[in-house]
């Protein structure tokens, strides 16, 4: 998790950087899935049989995907719900957002 804060926390410096030397941060508009501008919070993210709190507020589901799929060993096929709903890759996450990376494997019995 500790990994995942570093990566984050350089992310966001990059970013931040980056976008003050092409425009002023109050008309920069984060298209490419990184944080949106004043973004910050944890979010609940649930895979399996694990629950743990990220600093994933202002990414977008592909982003975030992308960063916790080594940590979460997710599967590429996993649905995404947020806050018990599926949603697109765009959609922005919130700090009081719960994700569910969820792997349907097979059934069982018959």
């Amino acid at each position: 998790m500790e990994r995942l804060r570093r990566m984050l926390r350089n992310e966001g410096h990059r970013r931040r950087a980056d976008t003050e030397r092409i425009s002023p941060p109050a008309t920069t508009a984060a298209g490419d899935g990184g944080p949106a501008p004043g973004a910050t919070g944890d979010v609940q993210v649930i895979s399996g049989a694990g629950v743990q709190s990220f600093p994933l507020a202002g990414l977008q589901i592909s982003h975030a995907r992308t960063l916790l799929a080594p940590i979460l060993q997710l599967d590429p096929r996993a649905v995404v719900l947020v806050n018990g709903e599926r949603v697109r890759a765009s959609h922005r996450l919130t700090a009081s957002d719960t994700v569910e990376f969820v792997h349907h494997a097979g059934e069982k019995g018959a």
